[in-house]
């Protein structure tokens, strides 16, 4: 596939599974995007694991299933892109609007190909999850976005409802530190994350991301390791992240969503929080006092609340357990 960004052009890979739901199906199409979390050398990998159960489940479902599971911007395949014909050194820093404007861009081009209208549900995991809620914004506020309809969201592992609703931090300290990761700092980092066979990176998953150790498997960090080695300008993605560029407020999404839109949550049973840092991992100053409510609370006001099922895991269950992942995500497809 095929994005751009100002004059950078960039190509990049998809996977794009179609299943076949039952015989006496009434052939629909159901269209579910898979997006993934952004950190060192993660990518549309993620979710192979959630692809093997979706295999098994889909046929008892009342419509076919397009899943398409992209690399963002800057991640996975999605790192070399090009400006005039020619290969660069750096990327831009991506804001949430980029990544949501791919991924709009994607569903628009499988409409266009395919000859059936399709109803999307967006799948989205932690720090992504302003993606997911800005591409929900643009269809509540353009009913000519995609042919078909925008159903449902399905949202996993969410940030700290205050950090959805706090006011995006200041495009000039973005930049800023953004800059500095892509200097000497960034390049110690990167190197510090890779060494001894990512042994810094076995330890961060297990201490932030799993429930268990085990819940991440033989092959998560050699994969982490071996897409930040084999593709390095994926660094780009987590120094923007690292910088702040995902921390958007979100209120103008759940304003522009309000009563037309579900929104499901899927939630890990272990529901340990990391320590909420900002820029360069330092602890934020302070949270708003006023915001003492859930996300699922939220929802239920603003007419959006969809169901919440727990899975097993922590900050990656479709990852940690993708068979329970993959039994909730049916389930909310057919309520």
């Amino acid at each position: 596939n095929e994005s751009s960004h100002a004059d950078y052009v960039f190509q990049y890979k998809v996977n794009r599974l179609l299943f076949a739901g039952s015989e006496e199906a009434e052939k629909k199409l159901t269209g579910i995007v898979l997006i993934h979390p952004i950190g060192v050398g993660i990518g549309r990998w993620y979710y192979d694991r959630l692809l093997d159960e979706l295999r098994t489940r889909v046929r008892d479902l009342s419509s076919d299933v397009l899943v398409l599971v992209p690399d963002l911007l800057a991640s996975g395949s999605a790192s070399e892109p090009k400006v005039d014909g020619n290969t660069v050194n750096k990327l831009p820093l991506f804001q949430v609007s980029d990544w949501s404007q791919q991924v709009m861009q994607l569903m628009r081009n499988e409409e266009i190909e395919s000859v059936r209208e399709v109803e999307w549900c967006i799948v989205s995991n932690g720090g992504c999850v302003p993606i997911a809620l800005d591409i929900a914004r643009e269809y509540a506020e353009s009913n000519h976005i995609f042919r078909g309809e925008l159903k449902q969201l399905v949202l996993s592992a969410t940030p700290r409802l205050s950090g959805l609703l706090r006011d995006s931090p200041p495009s000039k300290k973005v930049n800023k530190a953004y800059k500095t990761l892509c200097g000497i700092t960034g390049r110690l980092f990167w190197w510090y994350a890779l060494r001894r066979n990512g042994k810094f990176i076995q330890k961060f998953s297990e201490r932030n991301l799993a429930a268990d150790p085990s819940n991440l498997g033989e092959n998560w960090t050699p994969q982490c390791v071996e897409t930040a080695s084999s593709a390095p300008k994926t660094r780009f993605s987590t120094f923007a992240f690292l910088a702040g560029a995902l921390q958007m407020d979100c209120k103008p999404s759940f304003a522009a969503v309000r009563n037309k839109l579900k929104i499901d949550l899927i939630v890990g049973g272990d529901n340990r929080r990391n320590p909420a840092k900002s820029w360069f991992w330092q602890r934020r100053k302070s949270v708003s006092p006023s915001i003492d409510t859930s996300l699922a609370d939220l929802l239920s006001k603003n007419g959006n609340r969809g169901r919440e099922i727990i899975v097993g895991g922590r900050r990656c269950p479709a990852h940690e357990d993708a068979a329970g992942f993959a039994d909730a995500v049916m389930d909310l497809l057919q309520s």
